[in-house]
């Protein structure tokens, strides 16, 4: 699936746009190693490039660029992540190389903040750098195949340059969105396969998808670009898309043309969605575009290309432009491909971003597998008192369907609702017709629109067009093609619930005495009530663990919560378990697997998420700085369930050496022993985030070089006991845990490395236990401190998305933590 994994990825892009940062955390997160062709350039010359060139020329410099670059990337095919400085396109003999490395790798042009770049290169006239950026970015892009933008901090004023800070990367932001793109181009069979995560929109009942138009209507008279980047640190699109599945940017044709848009701005607004919502990106071109000349339909093109360079999940495609609808005399309606669609067709199979990768796939049976999906709209507007009989009771829109399969992986037919009969037309359509669409590899999405076609969107499966439930001063950006008084996704399923087309389901958190103060039924029950299920999650004290199956035995069970002293037990409970809940040797998360014909629980699945809230916190707080290398050192403090859980995130992450204390020593022996004992073949990388996260050190800050997945448990005796990490030959930790229920005090000590790092108390309490505090106080030598508050929220979201199959609403779960803590204490 996507880019083999021993592809080697290349960026390119203006000076200051953060190639080599990208580029760096690019190659560990993926184990490659890192190629700087400017240091290797220079390496080659034995002196700066502009002093080379002053003692020599030009000319002689361009050789030697040219015989390394060629070197570097005949060496570097495979297993490598290469940063190409941007003066190399200024040579046609390196343009040639970079073309023909494209041919089978992927290229990313990384654009970034045109305000940025001034300040990098130290520009008098900004004015100058701007106009430089524009007129290089169509010859980057010649040479690459995908395309992300960086975004940046506060960018100072065009008006005023010399006002504002200077910005810088948000190194830690930029990761985790360059991570999260780069799973979309880089995708690993065993990742798919070992994943804990909500399946993709198509592949599970009732998706609904929210748009949003670029560029935003009200912005056209202001600014574009300050416009848009008041939502870079605000958090108006999460709030918005609350219950949503995937975000639709619906890129309005005319308005990009008249105001001259760059295809960047597209780019920064795709990653700023990104950044804030996790969710799958449709990229779609307006309906409105008119294709019926030769420049709009080559400009039609260029978008389209330029949506498949962004990786969105999904690109949208206006079916109306590639198939002719004909009326004949007699009333005979035919549907034939236009000359379009075989442009559109040749486009898809060979001018894709990725040809190295099969990309015939998405013509072919496979489609359903592949990243990113092809969806093809048809909204029918044909004018209802000339039609002889309903078009959902017609041959008409099997006739489409028909046509399209070949190149759709998943079909989107809508029609304005005439009356109520429009919506059971519409469900019969469905029960012809989904099967074979199904058999054909793709996936139906059938509905009304209109005050009449509620009823139809309520029941569509995938897709359903809906509007925001929440009022936000993001309603600037709201563009629906549908009415005002529609529907909300918190407004279908509340009618699927009550309409008992769902069934409501009890969930218990199960434990000991101290279940009772557990804070999980808080969080559950608002994530809930955001998203209009009637769910709830409840407390069940008990010492006895077969008492969980009297719990599954209810017929509204709806899974369950493991807490201590349980975790060990449930996997008795469990009739499958995963892997990671098998090597982690605990189960927090039961899950009933249900008939889809009759809703009857066939099994029960067992999973532990506690690894993932850990992995999320510690990925989401380590600075770049402090990127998990070959030295990085762990210290977890605890032997239970949690500990088990930490550890197994901590190898996730790529720590090689974990320490782990425990004041029962033969229970830390224990715990050292059952991981120390698992090849690291055994530990299959998993996503936890749809993160690629196969992690690799790049010691001297300019190459790595690959290395087996390797990992050891050191036992320590006591905590005061600091010496022994440098008697075991390791470095200072980065990261330290405190899995236990309680405070727990030790030596600052242990707080020494030079760079900071993270510190981690799993103690769930509004205040700040002593260490946490103690800390907090090291802010300033780069210690983040982590309480259990922070935890908390990213294990439920992940077993509130396993048992409801939707995205958690993550901002409001926490939310109601925080209040619960204001009102009880």
């Amino acid at each position: 699936m996507g880019v083999s994994i021993e592809t080697s990825l290349m960026l390119i892009g203006m000076h200051g746009v953060g190639k080599s940062t990208l580029a760096l955390i690019a190659s560990r997160a993926l184990g490659f190693r890192f190629v700087d062709t400017d240091h290797h350039v220079q390496t080659a010359l034995g002196m700066a490039p502009f002093k080379y060139i002053k003692e020599h020329s030009l000319s002689a410099y361009r050789t030697i660029e040219y015989e390394v670059i060629s070197d570097l990337l005949r060496r570097s095919s495979e297993r490598s992540v290469i940063a190409c400085g941007a003066a190399a396109i200024e040579y046609p003999p390196n343009c040639e190389l970079l073309a023909e490395f494209s041919k089978s790798h992927p290229v990313i042009h990384i654009v970034g903040d045109e305000d940025r770049i001034a300040q990098y290169l130290n520009a008098p006239d900004p004015a100058v750098v701007y106009s430089m950026c524009r007129s290089r970015y169509p010859l980057f892009r010649d040479y690459a195949n995908f395309e992300f933008f960086n975004l940046t901090a506060q960018r100072r004023s065009r008006s005023d340059p010399k006002v504002g800070p200077r910005p810088s990367l948000m190194l830690k932001n930029s990761e985790l969105d360059f991570l999260r793109y780069l799973e979309l181009i880089v995708r690993h069979e065993q990742d798919e396969a070992a994943s804990v995560k909500v399946p993709h929109p198509e592949h599970r009942p009732y998706t609904y998808s929210i748009s949003l138009r670029f560029p935003p209507p009200q912005a056209v008279h202001s600014g574009l670009d300050d416009y848009i980047d008041d939502y870079v640190e605000s958090s108006s699109i999460a709030d918005r898309v609350v219950g949503a599945d995937c975000v639709e940017v619906v890129v309005d044709v005319p308005l990009l043309r008249s105001r001259s848009l760059e295809f960047a701005s597209v780019a920064k607004f795709v990653g700023i969605i990104r950044r804030q919502t996790r969710l799958p990106v449709i990229f779609s071109i307006s309906s409105d575009s008119d294709l019926s000349d030769s420049n709009s339909l080559a400009f039609y093109f260029t978008l389209l290309e330029y949506g498949l360079r962004l990786a969105t999940s999904y690109v949208n495609i206006d079916l109306t432009q590639f198939i002719d609808r004909t009326v004949t005399g007699d009333h005979q309606v035919s549907y034939q491909c236009s000359p379009n669609t075989q442009k559109l067709i040749t486009y898809l199979s060979e001018k894709s971003p990725i040809p190295f990768a099969n990309n015939t796939r998405i013509l072919s049976e496979n489609r359903s597998k592949y990243n990113r999906q092809i969806i093809g709209s048809w909204h029918h507007s044909h004018a209802p008192s000339l039609e002889t009989v309903n078009w959902w009771d017609s041959d008409e829109p099997r006739l489409i369907v028909e046509s399209v399969l070949k190149f759709c992986g998943i079909i989107r037919l809508s029609k304005e609702a005439e009356s109520f009969y429009d919506n059971q037309a519409v469900f019969a359509f469905h029960h012809r017709n989904n099967r074979d669409i199904r058999e054909a590899g793709a996936c139906l999405s059938a509905y009304n629109i209109g005050p009449m076609g509620r009823v139809s969107r309520i029941f569509n499966q995938f897709f359903t067009p809906v509007i925001a439930q929440y009022s936000t001063n993001l309603s600037l950006f709201d563009h629906s093609p549908l009415q005002s008084h529609d529907i909300s996704a918190y407004d279908a399923q509340l009618a699927l619930y009550s309409s008992c087309a769902l069934p409501k389901l009890q969930f218990y958190l199960f434990g000991g005495a101290q279940c009772i103060t557990a804070l999980s039924p808080t969080v559950m029950n608002a994530g809930f009530r955001a998203l209009g299920i009637p769910h709830t999650h409840s407390t069940y004290e008990s010492t006895d663990p077969n008492d969980m199956f009297t719990l599954i035995a209810r017929p509204e069970f709806g899974g369950i919560t493991v807490t201590n002293p349980h975790k060990i037990s449930a996997m008795r409970i469990a009739d499958t378990i995963s892997e990671q809940a098998r090597v982690i040797g605990a189960v927090n998360t039961l899950i009933p697997e249900r008939a889809h014909d009759n809703m009857q629980i066939t099994a029960i699945r067992g999973e532990n998420t506690d690894w993932i809230g850990f992995y999320n916190c510690i990925l989401a707080h380590l600075t770049p700085v402090n990127s998990v290398s070959k030295k990085t050192t762990a210290l977890v403090i605890g032997s239970g369930g949690s500990a088990r859980a930490m550890i197994y995130a901590l190898i996730q992450l790529g720590v090689e050496n974990i320490i782990i204390y425990d004041r029962k020593r033969e229970n830390t022996s224990q715990l050292a022993e059952h991981f120390n004992s698992i090849s690291p073949l055994q530990m299959t990388s998993v996503s936890a985030t749809n993160h690629v996260l196969n992690s690799n050190p790049t010691p001297n800050g300019r190459e790595s070089t690959t290395r087996p997945r390797e990992f050891k448990l050191h036992v320590l005796d006591a905590l005061d006991n600091i010496i022994a990490v440098s008697m075991m030959k390791l470095e200072m930790p980065t990261i330290i845990v405190s899995a236990v229920s309680a405070y727990v005090e030790f030596p600052v000590l242990w707080f020494a490395r030079s760079t900071g790092g993270v510190y981690l108390e799993l103690f769930y309490s509004p205040t700040a236990g002593p260490m946490l505090k103690t800390v907090r106080s090291f802010q300033e030598l780069g210690w983040i401190g982590i309480d259990g508050l922070n935890v908390l929220p990213e294990m439920a979201s992940s077993q509130f998305e396993l048992w409801t199959q939707k995205p958690a609403p993550r901002k409001i779960m926490m939310q109601s933590l925080l209040r619960y803590y204001e009102e009880n204490r």
